[in-house]
């Protein structure tokens, strides 16, 4: 009972650190190891509920930075790694954004490929326990890769060295992304 009180704890603090909901409600870590082990190929268990956005301005002269997001969950309906596109006021420089679990293979790095064309690589720039953090610069031509394609997958190695895909259905993003230009 004390432990768990801990864990509250814990998670009030790192939610008010990072202002991210996602690191209160992230999923238990025997789940992340169990999805970090899985086989190549082997399909990833969740809830998917599609890419939703958000626009928020630091206060009421600036402009809007608007994102678009999708969370992957594990099979208990929390949250595991996420994909954003977040545009600045400006809407000329997309930037996609990436959080993966902690215990990848950092040497083999993280990439994302769109419905299995080339990889394009993720620069990582840090891991803490919310997750391993990493983002690139999108060019109009993976804009246009991510509207018209069926799936983004984020690839990287377990720390067994075997890949790990975790797939981001892109179903509704063309619409939602269109809702924030």
């Amino acid at each position: 009972m004390r432990a768990t009180g801990l864990l509250i704890q814990l998670s009030i603090i790192l939610f008010a650190c990072t202002g991210s909901a996602f690191a209160a409600t992230m999923a238990p870590p025997s789940q992340v190891i169990d999805l970090l082990q899985q086989q190549p190929g082997e399909p990833i268990a969740g809830k998917q509920p599609g890419w939703s956005s958000k626009c928020v301005r630091e206060n009421r002269k600036s402009s809007d930075e608007c994102y678009v997001e999708e969370l992957l969950y594990a099979s208990n309906a929390q949250p595991i790694a996420s994909v954003a596109v977040r545009t600045a006021s400006d809407k000329a420089n997309p930037t996609l954004l990436i959080r993966v679990p902690v215990g990848l293979f950092l040497p083999a790095g993280v990439s994302v490929q769109i419905d299995g064309c080339k990889p394009e690589p993720v620069i990582l720039q840090t891991c803490e326990a919310q997750g391993c953090f990493g983002e690139m610069q999108l060019n109009p031509t993976l804009i246009s890769a991510l509207t018209a394609g069926k799936e983004l997958s984020v690839v990287f190695q377990n720390m067994a060295k075997q890949e790990v895909k975790l797939p981001f259905p892109l179903d509704n993003f063309a619409n939602v992304y269109k809702s924030i230009q």
